[in-house]
């Protein structure tokens, strides 16, 4: 049983690299075809959220199908290949907003500074510092539970539909 879970993280972890990999194509497409036809980067974008859909639901019906699940475990399966798939998929996006938090509080600190003028300007940088550390941590881990969430919910899709499709 443990070794259906494994396979299931696995695949999982190898959707979530395809994940970024397409998400940069994707990315890269759009920004160069905007300067051709204006919102196709937009239009792309739509395309991706999609496209990401079904993969998400096929890599659940393909876990379902490669781990041999029966009705009751394929859901679930199915599920945690998506919540691998989503963490893999978000966790570049973490580090990288991690990273940039420090930036958006110095920057707050910096705009604080300008704004306070002589009016105790050390105490009004601080705060604005700190709401920008603040607004950019909160706004990083919505958008890192937002896609987790979604990963998980078109995988147990697929999972569903593989659980309705087989008579094991």
């Amino acid at each position: 049983m443990r070794q259906r879970y494994l396979q299931a993280i696995l695949i999982g972890i190898v959707a979530g690299v395809i994940l970024i990999i397409s998400h940069v194509i994707f990315v890269a497409a759009g920004f160069t075809g905007s300067f051709i036809i204006p919102f196709f980067g937009c239009a792309l974008g739509c395309v991706e959220w999609l496209l990401v859909a079904a993969f998400l639901a096929g890599v659940g019906w393909y876990t379902a199908n490669y781990t041999w699940a029966n009705k009751s475990d394929a859901i679930t399966l199915s599920a945690l290949a998506g919540l691998a798939a989503g963490v893999v998929n978000q966790s570049i996006g973490l580090l990288v907003g991690l990273i940039l938090i420090p930036i958006a509080g110095i920057i707050g600190a910096i705009a604080g500074y300008a704004v306070a003028g002589d009016y105790n300007p050390l105490f009004t940088a601080g705060l604005a510092g700190a709401a920008g550390i603040a607004l950019a941590l909160l706004v990083i881990l919505l958008q890192f539970l937002f896609w987790v969430v979604f990963s998980v919910v078109f995988s147990a899709i697929g999972g569903a539909i593989y659980s309705a499709q087989t008579r094991k």
